[in-house]
């Protein structure tokens, strides 16, 4: 949604109350999916702004009806998502559970953007945990899956840099 428009062009204010009105909509006229999506973007914007808190509950919620409606795609975005909460949090052990299991899931329902989605997680994670060659590899690899589905690559190409160690592809 427009929401998720003004998140990636970082109008985190815009961003925040699109996505509160969407929640707001998709709570009142019981659409699941909706909440969801709501719910993961808003967790995103958290994460971005720092509100970590909030992005935890927003994407647990986000997760939760994910999997209560079994859609895989919402689950592995709000566990690659908490991911980076966990980093942020300095909660290493339980971010590689988490990685773990949403590449697990993105594998088996093949959803490729989504592993690239893991990889910049993965990456950012390795960068926290001192191993900037095993950071670099996944920030390429993100970056590789991100340009070849044409989705994503400079969102993916921004949030890679913004770990101060991402080298362009050779």
């Amino acid at each position: 949604g427009i929401g998720v428009v003004w998140l990636d062009m970082n109008e985190f204010d815009m961003a925040e109350g699109y996505l509160s009105e969407s929640l707001q909509l998709g709570n009142r006229i019981g659409d699941a999916p909706g909440s969801g999506i709501a719910c993961a973007g808003l967790g995103d914007l958290y994460l971005q702004t720092g509100r970590l808190p909030e992005a935890r509950r927003f994407l647990e919620r986000g997760l939760a009806l994910g999997k209560e409606q079994d859609d895989g795609i919402m689950q592995v975005h709000c566990q690659n998502t908490l991911a980076e909460v966990c980093v942020a949090e300095g909660r290493l052990g339980e971010a590689a559970r988490l990685l773990d299991s949403g590449k697990a899931e993105a594998e088996r329902i093949k959803a490729e953007n989504l592993l690239g989605v893991y990889h910049r997680a993965a990456g950012i994670l390795c960068a926290a945990k001192g191993d900037e060659p095993s950071a670099r590899l996944n920030f390429d690899r993100s970056v590789e899956i991100h340009a070849r589905l044409g989705e994503g690559f400079p969102l993916a190409k921004a949030r890679a840099l913004n770990c101060g160690c991402w080298c362009p592809i050779s």
